[in-house]
Parts: structure tokens; sequence; C-alpha cells
């Protein structure tokens, strides 16, 4: 799946779109995208998904450090593995959220072929979010493209929303997080070195660099799986300060379980599972060591990969 920065890069395709944000492509957002996936493939269209970037909540509300399930590329990889053909990136700025939605449409749909817009029942646009899926089919009925508004999605008697998600996840809920997204959660990076105390005591690591804007789960241990080279390694992986070395600073550290080999400067995204254990504290290295042989089990032992 591509990722483009305009309809124009189409040309002359016709496009069915799903429309919204898919901050974590949960199970909500794989319904809508799904149906226009199904749509695309029986009218000979490209499925296009859109999304904003950054996201509106940071721009309008300066100051709002808002952490978000997905990267854009996180985002790229999930919703490519549902079959869409393109990822379209807007770029949201304070003047994107000034447009009316008339005036949304017009800017961004000019000279596109689009057929039919997909959104969720919750989708709102324009200036202040004033308008909602009512105004789109309204717009479609001007413009020539159809509109279905997907109803939401519920799970275990709850409507699945990001915001949600966000809230289960900080909230240390990591397992009830992973029932509402619908697959593992992506912690995403480039390789970098670390202190190599995970070596000295016997179990490398691979210390990613995250984006800042990643909400990161709970500090402590995961099970997880990571994919190198179309081979895939069960993980343990670390997320905290490292307390008992002092660390004083937050660093994503993953064991891939049987890998030898260097990884110094790759993009590695590994895919948490499970949540082993909280962050602890050990009185030495000794302590430390059996605690991370008995993570490395554990993760082992989860058939999730």
């Amino acid at each position: 799946m591509k990722t483009i920065r305009s309809l124009a890069a189409l040309k002359n395709r016709k496009i069915v779109l799903a429309l919204g944000n898919f901050d974590g492509v949960h199970l909500g957002h794989k319904k809508v995208i799904g149906e226009a996936v199904g749509f695309a493939k029986k009218n000979a269209a490209a499925c296009v998904v859109m999304t904003l970037d950054p996201h509106p909540r940071t721009v309008l509300y300066k100051g709002k450090d808002l952490k978000l399930l997905t990267t854009i590329e996180e985002r790229k990889e999930l919703i490519g593995r549902l079959g869409a053909d393109a990822l379209w990136v807007i770029g949201f700025t304070s003047s994107t959220g000034k447009l009316s939605a008339e005036s949304f449409v017009s800017r961004y749909f000019k000279g596109a072929r689009i057929i039919k817009v997909f959104a969720g029942f919750d989708f709102a646009f324009g200036r202040g979010r004033s308008s909602s899926a009512g105004d789109l089919i309204k717009l479609g009925k001007k413009r020539g493209f159809s509109v279905s508004i997907i109803r939401h999605r519920s799970f275990k008697g709850v409507i699945v929303k990001s915001s949600f998600i966000r809230g289960l996840m900080s909230e240390g809920k990591f397992d009830r997080a992973l029932s509402f997204l619908g697959h593992g959660y992506q912690v995403s990076g480039k390789v970098i070195k670390g202190r190599g105390m995970g070596k000295k005591l016997g179990y490398p690591t691979a210390n990613l660099s995250v984006d800042d804007v990643k909400l990161l789960p709970p500090y402590g241990v995961y099970a997880g799986c990571c994919s190198i080279k179309g081979r895939t390694y069960k993980a343990a992986v670390n997320i905290g300060n490292v307390p008992t070395f002092g660390q004083g600073f937050v660093s994503v550290e993953a064991h891939l379980i049987g890998f030898s080999g260097v990884l110094y400067g790759q993009e590695l995204t590994v895919w948490l599972k499970k949540k082993i254990r909280g962050e602890e504290y050990f009185e030495n290295a000794r302590g430390l060591k059996a605690a991370i042989k008995a993570d490395i089990k554990i993760a082992s032992d989860i058939s999730l990969c």
C-alpha cells in the first residue's frame, strides 16, 4: 500500500474513500475500512483511507499533550493489511481547521473520481466539527458521490472509540485495550545503541527510538512478536526506566528470542500481545538477570506469534 498526499496521485482512477482519522485502526475502524475495501473491489476502484497528520487536537488545542495509539507508519501497516490501496495523509494545520465542510470537500476532493464515501456513525468535519455525517450525505448528492454511514461497532457492550482505548491503555488495562483494538499493540522505532546492560546480563536487546507522539503502555515487561526478513521471532519487551540501574529515562528494549545478528539503524516493529509483569526494582544485577530469564521463558511459552 502506498502513501499519498493528494488524490491527484491517483489520476483518473475511480476512488472509494474511507473518511476518518483511524488512530489505532480498532474494531470500529476495521468495520468502516472493510466495507470500503469490499465496495472498491466490486467496482474496480481504488480504496483510499484518509487520515490527518498531526492529529487535529494537537493543532487546535495548543499545548494538548495527546499521545496516539499509532504513528502514521503504524497506521499504514494496519490499514494495508485490510486491503486498502492507499493511505491519504492530509497535513492538518490551523487553516485546515477553519474550513467549512463544503470548503473542505471542495479543496481536497477537487478533480478526483470519487464514486463512494464511507464514514463512521460519529464522523464530524468542518470548522469546530460542526458538520455531521448527514451533511456529508448532502454534499455527496451535490457533487456526484454516494455516502454510506457505518453503524457503530460495539464490543462487550461498549462503543469502540480511539479515545476510550487510549484511556484503557493509560489506566494500565492493557489486555482489555487489546480486545478493543483487535490486534497486538505496535511499538516501532529505529534500533539505536543502548547502554549494553542486556548484553552484559546475557540477554542482548534491540533498543528502539520511539516517536514522541506514541502512547506507550504502562511500564513493565511484555510478551510480543517481531518479524525480520520474513521470519517471526517471539520477544520479551521491557518498557520503563530500568530502576535497578537508575537509568532515569524511558526506554523500549526488545529481546528477540532465538535471534542473533546486528540490527542497529534498522526500523523495527514489535507487536505486544500480553503483559507479563509490571516494572520492578531489584537489589542487584543477579536478581534482575533471574527475572529476565523467567520473563523470556513466559514469552517463549505464549503462542501468540
